[in-house]
């Protein structure tokens, strides 16, 4: 029974990342406990479980008495998140040394989503290629801060996806790249290619919420 709590409790988390991920549930919205419980067949003390998990992420604030809501994601926050992921993912890939064939899935799964013009399926595909490229099964305290950036750079990408030049293939692109850099050890490559694609992206970020700043506004 503790194991089928915790997988139901690890079910709403990843469910509700992937809706503030993809912007369905918005910068500051409110979430609605209740109605979460009752869409997702489950106990609201499951809920609450699954939002301290989220917090744990980064992407939700909780504040008691008043509940969960979604963290804003604002232009300071996406340049502090570029810094701090860009060290952090740079020293976890050049920390493992991965065979192509264990990223073979991952690389195929991204590229049939550009194939698809999916945004969503991009971004979901390359989390988990920089899961099984930069962490795999490591629990160490790198792991740790590495997890809640990855969930951020989720929300950076999704956000990026809504500029006009923001193109599906550079992920791909990226991806492979990683992969060549990390099997020969090519640590400045590896930092070059990694900082490059991060600033990039989320510039492209800052200026979607501008826009949807701007828009908003008038």
């Amino acid at each position: 029974m503790a194991g089928q709590a915790v997988n139901v409790i690890e079910q709403i988390a990843d469910h509700l990342t992937w809706e503030i991920a993809s912007g369905r549930l918005a910068d500051g919205e409110r979430i609605q406990e209740v109605r979460l419980a009752r869409a997702m067949g489950a106990s609201r003390g499951s809920v609450r479980e699954a939002l301290i998990v989220l917090d744990g992420r980064l992407l939700v604030e909780l504040v008691p008495r008043r509940g969960a809501s979604v963290r804003v994601l604002d232009e300071d926050e996406i340049d502090d998140f570029a810094a701090v992921f860009s060290d952090l993912l740079t020293r976890a890939i050049a920390g493992r040394s991965v065979e192509r064939p264990a990223l073979e899935p991952a690389l195929a799964s991204i590229c049939a989503a550009v194939q698809s013009s999916d945004p969503e399926g991009v971004v979901r595909a390359r989390d988990g290629f920089l899961r099984t490229l930069a962490i795999g099964h490591r629990s160490g305290i790198l792991a740790q801060l590495l997890m809640p950036l990855l969930a951020t750079a989720n929300r950076v990408a999704m956000r990026a996806s809504l500029h006009a030049d923001f193109d599906l293939r550079d992920s791909y692109r990226w991806c492979v790249a990683l992969v060549e850099a990390s099997s020969v050890e090519d640590g400045d490559r590896l930092e070059a290619l990694v900082r490059a694609f991060v600033r990039r992206e989320s510039e492209l970020a800052r200026e979607a919420w501008r826009s949807r700043s701007r828009k908003s506004v008038s």
